[in-house]
């Protein structure tokens, strides 16, 4: 395995011409000997020069490697060196063109200058370890006239700034140690300066919102802002946060203090043009709920705990949309229901404590039924006792993530008695089956009851499972012909087959079973009547 562990990286950076040039130094760590390694970068750039422990080799591209990374093309470079374990120092050169990046609107055309192709415009390594850095950047001054002074936003800490007579030179250092590194530079980009909770927080950065679009956000803010730090403190961020909305993404991001989120996806929602599935705030919250939940880099990217975190921001955007979105309740109800269909929809699934970040059904796993666990459990024990649960799992985990066993351990001090309730959700990967029948009790005694003061009769439901049993709870509406009457049924998540009898106000005329708080009603359930 190769651990980066430092990169110094100098950046020269052409606006007008697109053009871009990288001098960089990584410091590395090998584990065990080995005789090549390779690593990616963005498809558009040659290799200038390649040094390693101070020798120059050769680089060999490998043009069967291509593959569509999150920003782009990408392709992968290989050093046949013979190497061993160790600390090593990999020199690498390399330039090309950011090419253009499209038309944002019939009426605005923008040329981003924007390297948050975050995954190829340094070298990434498989395997590596969280590294820190050190960026330079510099940006002719010609490009600062002719473009109006273009903002250089990166994911880090800005620690100094040169102004020369050719080149306005800014220097950066990471806040935390992270895998990816984000770098973004563009003529279009307004900041605005955005105070939360009475302190400076960062800026918001935006290419096409209104200064009223930007005011509106910045209220939304300060709302989920109070609501984290209510329930979580302040996030540990040790430099100001860039909230950069880009015309050029379709998805959002969090790398240390920089935060990314598609500024088309959200005015179309906002201006009402949007998909009803796309809350314009959405992806907002989320990427912002992960400057508390996500806050460093996350070790075990597969199994057993990468679904917390996406999970826990799913469960807590969907809390703060409620509360700060226009009709957030309505859109929470249709997410939900969403999120459902994704997990019935997955051909082949596994546990998701054994799915890996690599899996084709990763979101629909992480998320979409992580997010049902906590809605299930808030179903179960209240809403109040899960935002504790995750409170104390949360102050646990000080300078790492949350990890299942960290949820387990707070919901046992909080709830208890929930082994079964994360051993069905968490380690199996089959969905309820169930058949539900009803019919008169054996024993047609009419008894007194409490509740109306006059006789009643019982009627006989039995649960059955296909498979593994469930642990559940059921509700029933029977409708009789004196009145209907509502019940929870519970299964014990041991028995095949269970029988419960209820008491009912006279002849049973109908059974109605309510599956919607099992992931929104996403299960296999038949209804019959007893002969």
């Amino acid at each position: 395995m190769i651990d980066v562990k430092h990169y110094n990286v100098k950046v020269a950076v052409e606006p007008v011409r697109r053009q871009l040039s990288v001098e960089g130094e990584i410091l590395l760590e090998l584990h065990s000997e080995i005789g090549e390694f390779a690593f990616s970068l963005y498809d558009g750039f040659s290799i200038d020069s390649v040094s390693l422990d101070g020798c120059r080799v050769a680089a060999k591209p490998q043009d069967r490697s291509h593959f569509e990374g999150k920003g782009g093309r990408t392709r992968a470079w290989v050093l046949s060196q013979k190497l061993q374990p160790g600390p090593h120092r990999l020199t690498l050169a390399y330039s090309g063109s950011l090419g253009r990046l499209g038309t944002v609107t019939d009426t605005c055309h923008v040329d981003l200058v924007e390297l948050s192709d975050y995954s190829g415009w340094i070298p990434s390594f498989n395997g590596s370890s969280p590294f820190t850095f050190e960026l330079e950047v510099q940006v002719p001054r010609a490009a600062h006239e002719a473009f109006s002074d273009p903002v250089t936003v990166v994911s880090g800490r800005l620690t100094e700034q040169e102004i020369t007579e050719d080149m306005i030179v800014t220097t950066w250092e990471s806040v935390i140690a992270d895998r990816e590194t984000a770098l973004l530079i563009s003529p279009w980009f307004r900041a605005t300066d955005l105070t939360l909770a009475g302190r400076d927080f960062g800026c918001v950065y935006s290419c096409l919102l209104s200064q009223a679009e930007t005011t509106d956000l910045k209220g939304r803010l300060q709302g989920i802002y109070r609501f984290m730090s209510e329930h979580f403190g302040a996030p540990g961020i040790d430099a100001p946060v860039h909230i950069v909305l880009s015309p050029r993404f379709g998805w959002g991001f969090v790398r240390g203090n920089l935060l990314v989120c598609s500024e088309l996806v959200y005015l179309t929602a906002l201006r009402g043009g949007g998909h009803p599935l796309v809350d314009p705030f959405g992806d907002i919250v989320h990427e912002f709920i992960h400057f508390w939940w996500g806050k460093t880099v996350f070790e075990a990217e597969t199994a057993p705990d990468g679904w917390v975190t996406e999970a826990v921001t799913q469960y807590l955007s969907a809390i703060a949309l409620r509360q700060f979105s226009p009709n957030g309740q309505e859109f929470v109800n249709l997410i939900y229901d969403y999120w459902a269909q994704q997990v019935r929809s997955v051909k082949d699934p596994t546990p998701i404590v054994r799915t890996p970040a690599a899996s084709p059904d990763m979101y629909a796993l992480w998320y979409s039924k992580g997010v049902w666990v906590l809605k299930m459990l808030t179903g179960r024990i209240g809403e109040d006792r899960v935002m504790e649960i995750l409170r104390r799992a949360y102050q646990a985990s000080v300078g790492r993530e949350v990890t299942t066993e960290d949820i387990k351990m707070a919901a046992a001090e909080v709830a208890g008695g929930l082994d079964q309730f994360w051993y069905q959700w968490l380690e199996r990967e089959d969905l309820p089956e169930l058949a539900v029948r009803w019919g008169p009790a054996p024993d047609k005694r009419r008894r007194p009851t409490i509740e109306n003061g006059g006789p009643q009769d019982t009627v006989e439901v039995e649960v059955e499972f296909k498979g593994e049993p469930f642990e559940l709870e059921i509700p029933l509406t029977i409708i009789c012909n004196e009145g209907e009457v509502t019940r929870i049924v519970k299964t014990n998540g041991r028995l095949q087959a269970q029988s419960f009898e209820v008491p009912v106000p006279g002849e049973v005329l109908e059974l109605k079973v309510d599956t919607s708080e099992v992931l929104a009603g996403e299960v296999a359930a038949t209804l019959e009547m007893k002969g």
